[in-house]
C-alpha cells in the first residue's frame, strides 16, 4: 500500500489512507485530509502510510481530477442501465476519448470513471430516478443517486483497496492523460441524459420572450396547444427507449444502433438535445414553439412568432411594447396578477444566494496580461479573464497595431514580449474579428499578429480564429460575436477592432446601454478577457459618444493611442488601470523592414 501510494505521489497525484471498506465506516479516511488538496509532500505520504490499521486508499480528486461516480446498486435493473450508459458514452464521446478514460470497479459492484481535465467543479449530481415505495425511510427521502462527480473537495477509493480493481491492469492513473474541455463537458451531459427526476430541465429551458401584462402570447397559446414530440418526429427523430419521464430520441440520419441525439420529458414538455450535429444548440431544453422555430425558421424566434400571430395563435396586440417598460408598469402596478407575471422567482432566488459571506475568501487574481514599464522596469499586470480592456485612438493612430500586439503577446503564451506586453492565453481560444479593413490590409494585419507571435511560417494556430466582417450589416455583425464565442468555446481573448460597428448608434444612451450589457453578460459568462477598439471623436478627442462612456466605465484599462505631429510614431498612454498605477506611456512605430517597435 505504501509503495502504491509512494509511486502514485510521484506522478503528480494526492493519496490519504483509509479505513477498511468492507467494515462499518470503512470508506472513512483516517487522517485530516482537506489540507493536503493544496500541497502534499512525499514525506506527509510516508508519514500517513506508515499509521496502523489502514484498509485502504483514496485519490483525492479536484486539481485536475475528476471521477464520475457510477452507483449502480440504486439502478433498478444494474446491468441494463450500465451497458446503455457506456454504449451511450462511447457513441457520443468517440473511441480514442473512450479508451483514454481509467475504470475502476468498487466494492458495491459500481465503477468510477476517472480522466484528467481543466475544468475545476465541486461535486455535482448528475442523474437521479425517483426512490420507491419500499425503499423510502422516511417522507424526505425521494431519490436515488445513479451518476455524480467528484470533483473539487473530493475523494474516491481506488486499488489496491480490498474491493477495488482496474477494469483493463494495462492502464494505471500515473499514465492518465487530459481529455479536453469539449470532450469532458461530453461526458457531463450523457451523463444527465440518464437523469429520470427532471432536475436537468429546471434550469436549462431558455425563454427567447419575456411575457408580462395579462395577456397570452403568441407563444404562450401555442406551446399549450402543442409539444415538442410532434415536430421532431416528423422531422425524423426516431424513438428509442424510455427512462422515467423522459423519452430518448435518435437523430435524423442515425440508426436505432447508433446512440441518442436528445430526449423529451413528458412532464415538463421539453426536449433536451444533446448532440451538436443538428440545428439546435447541444445542452439545452427547448419547448414547442422553439422547436417549431428551429425546425421551420432556423431559430429564429421573431419570424416564427411572426407566422403564427398570423395563424390567430395569442391575443390580438394593438403594438409591440419594449419589454423594459412593460415589466417597469408591471411591478409598479397595483395589480397583484400583473405584478406576479411580470417577475421571475426563480431567477431572483439565484441573484439572492449570491448574498456577501466574508467566510468565502475569493481566490486570488490571475493575471494573464502584464506590461513592462518604461522608467521602473517593473512588471505590471493588466488583467486577467473575464476583464476588459479598451484602447481607443484616432483614424490611423496604430490603435489597430497595439491591440494586435497585445494579441500576439497572448497568442505566444509568454514566449515573446511584444511592445512591453507579455501575456499567457494558457492554451484557450483567441477570436479577432476585424470590422473595417479591406481585404488586404486585414491579412497584412493579422500576418503580423502571427510574425509577433513566433508562429511557425504557413502554420494557422488551432486556437486563433480570426474574421473579418467588413462586408456584412451592423446586425449580422452583432449577432456573429454571440455566435463565434458558443461555437468556438473556451474563448479566452475577443479582440473586436471596430466595436462601433456593432452599434447602430453610439450617440444613443439606452442602445449603447443595452450593447454593452449584452457584451458584459456574454463575456462574463465565457470568462473572455474582451478588448474593444474605438475611435475617438474628433470634436472633443474623447472615446465617441455614449458608447464610449459606457466602454470606459466598465473597462479595467484604457489604452489611449496618439500619432505623433510628423506622423512616424505613435504614442500609447493609460489612461487607467483600476487599482494600479499606471505605467509610464511609451513610443511606438514601424521600423524600415515594416516592424512594429519600441522607440526611445
Amino acid at each position: 500500500m505504501k509503495k502504491e501510494a509512494l509511486r502514485l505521489h510521484r506522478s503528480g497525484l494526492k493519496v490519504i489512507p483509509t479505513n477498511d471498506p468492507t467494515k462499518p465506516d470503512g470508506k472513512k479516511p483516517l487522517c485530516r485530509w482537506k489540507q493536503y488538496q493544496d500541497k502534499q509532500t512525499e514525506q506527509d505520504v510516508k508519514k500517513l502510510f506508515d499509521m496502523s490499521g489502514i484498509g485502504g486508499m483514496a485519490l483525492l480528486t479536484g486539481k485536475g481530477i475528476e471521477v464520475i461516480d457510477v452507483d449502480l446498486k440504486y439502478a433498478i435493473n444494474p446491468d441494463e442501465f450500465f451497458t446503455k450508459f457506456m454504449d451511450e458514452l462511447l457513441d457520443n464521446i468517440g473511441l480514442e476519448t473512450y479508451q483514454k478514460l481509467i475504470l475502476s470497479k468498487t466494492i458495491s459492484g459500481g465503477y468510477h470513471i476517472i480522466y484528467k481535465t481543466n475544468i475545476a467543479e465541486g461535486n455535482q449530481k448528475l442523474a437521479s430516478r425517483a426512490t420507491l415505495d419500499s425503499e423510502k425511510k422516511n417522507d424526505h427521502d425521494k431519490t436515488r443517486v445513479l451518476l455524480e462527480t467528484r470533483g473539487v473537495g473530493g475523494y474516491i477509493l481506488i486499488p489496491p483497496t480490498i474491493g477495488y480493481q482496474y477494469d483493463n491492469n494495462k492502464q494505471t492513473l500515473t499514465e492518465m492523460p487530459n481529455i479536453s474541455d469539449w470532450e469532458r463537458n461530453k461526458i457531463i451531459s450523457v451523463c444527465k441524459f440518464f437523469d429520470e427526476t427532471n432536475e436537468i430541465y429546471t434550469n436549462t429551458s431558455p425563454t427567447p420572450i419575456e411575457v408580462v401584462g395579462s395577456h397570452k402570447t403568441t407563444i404562450e397559446a401555442f406551446n399549450e396547444s402543442h409539444t415538442p414530440r410532434e415536430f421532431i418526429e416528423t422531422a425524423g427523430w426516431q424513438f428509442k427507449y424510455k427512462i422515467g419521464d423522459n423519452l430518448h430520441f435518435v437523430r435524423p440520419g442515425k440508426t436505432l444502433r447508433e446512440g441518442q441525439g436528445g430526449c423529451y420529458n413528458q412532464d415538463k414538455k421539453l426536449f433536451y438535445v444533446f448532440t451538436s450535429s443538428t440545428g439546435f444548440e447541444p445542452g439545452r431544453a427547448y419547448n414547442a414553439f422553439q422547436v417549431y422555430s428551429y425546425l421551420n425558421h432556423g431559430g429564429d424566434y421573431k419570424k416564427a412568432a411572426k407566422v403564427l400571430y398570423n395563424l390567430d395563435y395569442g391575443d390580438r396586440l394593438s403594438k409591440n411594447r419594449d419589454s423594459y417598460n412593460d415589466k417597469l408598469a408591471a411591478l409598479t402596478s397595483t395589480n397583484n396578477a400583473q405584478k406576479s407575471k411580470a417577475s421571475n422567482e426563480d431567477r431572483m432566488n439565484e441573484i439572492f444566494k449570491k448574498r456577501f459571506d466574508i467566510n468565502q475568501v475569493p481566490k486570488d487574481i490571475e493575471y494573464v496580461l502584464f506590461i513592462k514599464d518604461k522608467t521602473t522596469e517593473e512588471i505590471i499586470p493588466i488583467a486577467s479573464f473575464g476583464d476588459w480592456i479598451t484602447v481607443v485612438g484616432a483614424a490611423k493612430s496604430r490603435k489597430s497595431a497595439l491591440s494586435n500586439s497585445i494579441a500576439a503577446s497572448l497568442l505566444s503564451e509568454g514566449l515573446k514580449t511584444v511592445l512591453s506586453f507579455s501575456g499567457v492565453l494558457q492554451g484557450r481560444n483567441m477570436i479577432v474579428i476585424d470590422t473595417e479593413q479591406n481585404e488586404n490590409d486585414y491579412w497584412a494585419s493579422q500576418k503580423q499578429i502571427y510574425k509577433q507571435a513566433a508562429v511557425s511560417a504557413g502554420i494557422n494556430p488551432e486556437n486563433f480564429y480570426s474574421f473579418c466582417l467588413t462586408d456584412c450589416r451592423i446586425s449580422e455583425r452583432l449577432e456573429f460575436v454571440e455566435y463565434v464565442m458558443n461555437r468556438v468555446g473556451d474563448v479566452g481573448v475577443l479582440v473586436l477592432d471596430g466595436i462601433v460597428d456593432i452599434c447602430e448608434d453610439y450617440n444613443d444612451q439606452k442602445g449603447s446601454r443595452r450593447l454593452i450589457d449584452h457584451l458584459k453578460v456574454l463575456t462574463a459568462k465565457h470568462k473572455t478577457l474582451f478588448m474593444p477598439v474605438l475611435h475617438n471623436a474628433r470634436s472633443t478627442g474623447s472615446a465617441r459618444g455614449h458608447l464610449g462612456t459606457e466602454l470606459i466605465n466598465k473597462s479595467k484599462a484604457v489604452i489611449k493611442v496618439s500619432k505623433d505631429t510628423d506622423q512616424n510614431h505613435s504614442n500609447a498612454e493609460f489612461e487607467y488601470i483600476r487599482g494600479r498605477q499606471e505605467p509610464a506611456d511609451f513610443d511606438f512605430g514601424h521600423d524600415t523592414n515594416g516592424n512594429l517597435v519600441l522607440l526611445d
